[in-house]
């Protein structure tokens, strides 16, 4: 089942929902995200998406990062009110300590960096859920 998020970013595409295999991981665990993404009108850069995991204090533990969908659907070929479907892996580090951490993604494009922001998220990282790590 996808849950709604509906995060606008920018004027361009909207963060429409996710899936995730677990909320609960362990150390060197997969975390499989489906990201699902809307046009609102057609992309002429070709955006790249980043799923992060970051700790308490807003340290990267864990990423994914990539043109949408494995690299099979870059934004300039989205269609406006399409919904496009981009999964990710995540590895959980072997070293990560059980607590709460913060399940983030985004859209930036790649020569500059500059991310696609949110009026929630001005930062452009999109607070998806939280996960909990537990012990092995």
């Amino acid at each position: 089942d996808v849950e709604p998020i509906s995060v606008s970013l920018g004027d361009s595409v909207e963060l429409s929902g996710y899936m995730l295999n677990s909320r609960t991981v362990a150390a060197n665990d997969k975390l499989a995200i489906t990201l699902v993404w809307q046009a609102r009108t057609e992309m002429l850069e070709s955006y790249r998406i980043f799923v992060n995991l970051l700790d308490e204090h807003g340290e990267l533990r864990a990423q994914s990062d990539g043109e949408p969908a494995g690299w099979s659907r870059p934004t300039p070929g989205w269609l406006p009110e399409e919904y496009v479907f981009d999964n990710h892996m995540l590895t959980v580090p072997d070293d990560i300590e059980p607590a709460s951490y913060s399940l983030r993604a985004g859209m930036y494009h790649p020569r500059s960096g500059e991310r696609l922001v949110a009026a929630l998220f001005p930062d452009g990282s999109v607070v998806i859920t939280e996960i909990t790590v537990v012990a092995d």
